[in-house]
């Protein structure tokens, strides 16, 4: 099955100077309908029947809850332009847009209303709608409380989802010594596995559920066998601190709740890559975990992880472990000092029931993962290196019948590139550097690979000479050969009411945003060259400041999905 990961934003952003050489017509570009409910979206993957997930930033209207604002604090006084509407309920643009800046800005403050940063949509060309995960009504909102953090990261063909998710906040009311009523936010896990059928949750649980655990689902094969990650063991630290919060004398004038809570981001766990696999009525029946490349020695304090991206419909899994490191010795910046023999380092891995297996060559690269794997048993991932002194990841294929790994070339030798999905006629999308400077974030472009004719293509030179779009990732590819990728382009702009927003003068304000879209093919097309004049390439950087704000907003995704 094909496997998605989104890239920093940062690497995002410099897409938006990008400048075309050749573009073509063997691709329709089709932006998919989530600007109704969002200003940025991610692509993440896609199934042969069309339908798409994507992971949506800055949503519209996201509910305020009344109950939890104190009108009488100077600064709602001072911040507000109608404070006696917002009593009411009746919120305009310009208090919307303050009040949900001051919830960001009070994330982690448990006094407060907490509102998610992210949250999951599935549709097709034609429609779109969120994925609610484990949110649920509370009476004060009378929908959904819009606390929960969720991301989808698989589809099959029968249209299951998987993912994961936060646990929703719920107030807790807690009088203390004071006999001052707090109402805290409380909620139950910070990240919890999930199958969406048709709109019904599941939870896959973790072995391992104090501090209610953390697991991930990343993909789902049309057998409905999911595979991610999950929590088996804490460590000593937490579990003592989680006895802390148990005596009531340690714990002090704060609800037991609250005092868990307040730890779980300071948690270790160990983890291990895990197997789930349901019935056709969406009923877990049997559930596993697998070893590691390296096993730790029985005095070892050390938690070794791994976790599996990817199964076929065959039921083989792909993912990552942490093995031993056998290369040389050597100092790499922003990596440390790998030994051999000591170094525990994370290497691309396929998982069965023998025993997990490696096969990255450690003499020339000293970190890898495998993301994906089709039904011809050929694994897509990416390993790093070090070329001309900088560290680069180089994506790669791997053909597990032949046990032959190739690097294909990619934009150029010190591009950095990696593989995002890969069906069944062979064909791998991923996204690379485009530019040769030695600059630390350098542009993006997603790509192309024909295993079978092994020829790389941008995907930029796919598309139409004209095409408002540039395409910076390439996340997944169907066995109808179509893409879904993420693009930039200049748009009007809505406030966060979902209206235009406008300038200081009355003009309609744009900027370059991030949104989802599906690559089609053209039957016949053909690539073409297409002229590009200094002008054009000056227009296409002058238009790129607005991204900068995306960026900002966004740095959290540097830090998601890890459990």
């Amino acid at each position: 099955m094909n496997k998605t990961r989104l890239a920093p934003l940062s690497a995002l952003t410099l897409a938006l100077v990008s400048i075309p050489s050749l573009q073509a017509a063997t691709y329709q570009v089709i932006e998919l309908p989530t600007d109704e409910l969002s200003r940025n979206s991610y692509s993440e993957t896609m199934n042969n029947s069309g339908e798409f997930l994507a992971t949506l930033e800055f949503k519209y209207n996201p509910p305020i809850n009344v109950d939890l604002l104190n009108l009488e604090s100077q600064t709602l006084i001072d911040g507000l332009t109608d404070i006696d509407a917002v009593a009411d309920g009746n919120i305009n643009a310009e208090d919307l847009a303050f009040l949900y800046s001051l919830l960001q800005n009070n994330a982690g403050n448990y006094l407060f209303q907490q509102i998610g940063t992210y949250t999951s949509a599935k549709g097709n060309e034609n429609a779109v709608n969120l994925i609610s995960g484990f949110d649920i009504q509370i009476p004060e909102l009378a929908e959904l409380s819009n606390s929960v953090t969720t991301y989808a990261f698989g589809i099959n063909d029968n249209g299951w989802v998987v993912g994961a998710g936060s646990a929703p906040y719920q107030t807790l009311s807690y009088f203390n010594e004071n006999d001052v009523e707090l109402k805290l936010q409380i909620r139950d896990f910070s990240l919890r596995a999930y199958v969406d059928i048709n709109g019904n949750t599941v939870p896959l649980l973790p072995p391992e559920e104090s501090l209610g655990g953390r697991s991930e689902a990343r993909d789902i094969n049309d057998n409905n066998e999911v595979v991610g990650a999950a929590t088996i063991a804490i460590s000593e630290a937490t579990q003592e601190a989680i006895d802390n919060c148990e005596d009531d004398e340690t714990r002090g004038d704060v609800p037991l709740e609250y005092c868990l809570q307040n730890i779980t981001s300071s948690a270790s766990f160990e983890t291990r890559a895990a197997y789930w696999k349901l019935n056709a009525e969406g009923q877990v029946i049997e559930t596993k975990t697998f070893d590691m490349l390296a096993e730790p020695d029985d005095d070892s304090t050390r938690f070794y992880t791994s976790r599996a991206k990817a199964i076929n419909n065959e039921g083989i899994i792909v993912g990552s472990s942490d093995d031993i490191y056998q290369g040389p010795d050597m100092s790499v910046s922003g990596y440390g000092r790998f030994v051999k023999g000591s170094s525990i380092i994370t290497f691309a891995t396929i998982f069965n029931d023998e025993g997990p297996i490696g096969f990255t060559n450690h003499d020339d690269y000293f970190t890898s993962e495998a993301v994906g794997i089709n039904d011809n048993n050929l694994v897509i991932g990416q390993a790093s290196k070090q070329i001309n002194g900088y560290v680069r990841q180089k994506f790669f294929v791997h053909d597990i019948d032949n046990n032959e790994t190739i690097y294909p070339k990619d934009f150029f030798s010190g591009s950095s590139s990696v593989a995002k999905g890969i069906n069944n006629n062979d064909l791998v999308v991923g996204d690379g550097e485009v530019d040769s400077g030695l600059g630390i974030n350098r542009r993006r472009h997603g790509f192309i690979y024909d295993y079978n004719e092994q020829s790389f293509t941008d995907l930029n030179d796919t598309i139409a000479c004209d095409s408002p779009y540039t395409i910076v990732q390439a996340n997944d590819i169907n066995d109808f050969n179509e893409i879904i990728g993420t693009a930039l382009i200049k748009k009007d702009l809505l406030n966060i009411a979902g209206e235009p927003l406008l300038n200081q003068d009355g003009s309609q304000a744009q900027s370059e945003v991030v949104v989802s879209v599906k690559l089609v093919p053209i039957a016949g097309g053909s690539i073409e060259s297409c002229q590009v004049d200094d002008e054009d390439k000056y227009q296409r950087k002058a238009g790129s400041t607005g991204i900068w704000l995306i960026l900002f907003a966004g740095l959290s995704m540097l830090l998601r999905r890890k459990i």
